[in-house]
């Protein structure tokens, strides 16, 4: 009898060791639910360990849909970074070059929109000095190494140049559905922009 009495003291003791243990309420000895409810809390509520936030239905909704929109906005995101061609933006003109052979320094932009594209340019003789320009706008659509420019506004004057004939002084706005069409190839290396017309002749521009 003494040993059992001793040995059930021994099982008390250590579980007395093991509810004041700094793991209590961990793995040992988990404390019951009524320890976890607030004093307003009913009996049916939502039971939650020690430190850890009641459950919410509407945070949870309202992270979901977070979450939702910002993959939406990722999406669309990539979409339009996957439509935007390389050429957008704005090129300095360089040099224009014949299909005879002659080459000519200019001077301008051509600047490439998401659908919509314009240019100003000038050619320049041997002393600097503007001898032919043009400034044309339009939209234009680009599949590999395809550009087609559609040319919807046009403003061009010219003095003759070895290779290039003078041109009279011209204006014009045409609609969309009328305008002439233009299939050039492109070549986009670096920061470097060729553009070949159907004429033979290219220009190459620069970022």
């Amino acid at each position: 009898p003494y040993v059992h009495v001793r040995r059930n003291h021994v099982l008390r003791e250590h579980a007395l060791v093991i509810r004041n243990s700094p793991v209590h309420g961990l793995n040992f000895c988990r404390p019951t639910p009524r320890q976890w409810r607030t004093p307003r809390q009913s009996s049916r509520s939502v039971e939650n360990p020690p430190g850890w936030a009641p459950y919410n239905p509407s945070v949870h909704t309202s992270t979901r849909l977070a979450s939702l929109a910002l993959l939406l906005l990722l999406a669309s995101c990539a979409s339009v970074l996957t439509r935007a061609p390389g050429i957008r933006g704005s090129w300095q003109a360089e040099s224009y070059v014949l299909r005879s052979g002659e080459q000519y320094d200019v001077a301008g932009h051509i600047f490439f929109a998401d659908a919509d594209w314009t240019v100003l340019f000038f050619v320049t003789g041997e002393d600097g000095e503007p001898e032919r320009g043009s400034g044309e706008g339009g939209t234009y659509t680009l599949e590999g190494d395809q550009l087609v420019f559609s040319h919807t506004l046009n403003l061009s004057w010219g003095n003759e140049l070895p290779g290039l004939p003078a041109t009279a002084p011209r204006m014009a706005v045409t609609d969309p559905d009328a305008a002439a069409t233009e299939p050039c190839r492109i070549e986009h290396v670096g920061d470097r922009l060729t553009l070949h017309f159907p004429s033979g002749n290219s220009m190459t521009f620069a970022r």
